[in-house]
This record gives structure tokens, sequence and C-alpha cells, in this order.
């Protein structure tokens, strides 16, 4: 299972691998809105695309400072 973030020009941020064997159905995959080199990304919207087993998922999420 990855799961990868993009800026909405396309621009990967961060790739997130799962290193473990998943069960069917709902599975939780936590961002911690971080890039790759460990800095915290900026405001905006991502898009978030995950895929597993041959499957996949896209969804768009807003990072915003609290």
């Amino acid at each position: 299972m990855t799961a990868k973030s993009y800026r909405q020009s396309g621009r990967l941020i961060n790739s997130l691998d799962s290193h473990y064997s998943t069960s069917v159905g709902d599975n939780l995959f936590q961002w911690d809105d971080r890039g790759v080199d460990g800095s915290c990304v900026d405001d905006g919207p991502y898009i978030v695309l995950v895929e597993a087993e041959g499957e996949r998922a896209q969804r768009e999420c807003v990072v915003f400072d609290q």
C-alpha cells in the first residue's frame, strides 16, 4: 500500500509506503503534513493518491495552520 501527496501543480510532496500487510476493508494511513525533507508543507490544497493491490483512490485535502 502506498500513499503519495501532490501539490495541485502535480509536484510530488511525499510518498508513504506501508511495510506491513493490511486486511481487507477500511485501513488508516496517516500523513503528518511533512515533505520528503521532513519540513512542514505549506498551507493549501493537496491531492492524495492511495494505491493498494492494483486499486487506486484519489482525494483532495487541505492543509492549514491551526
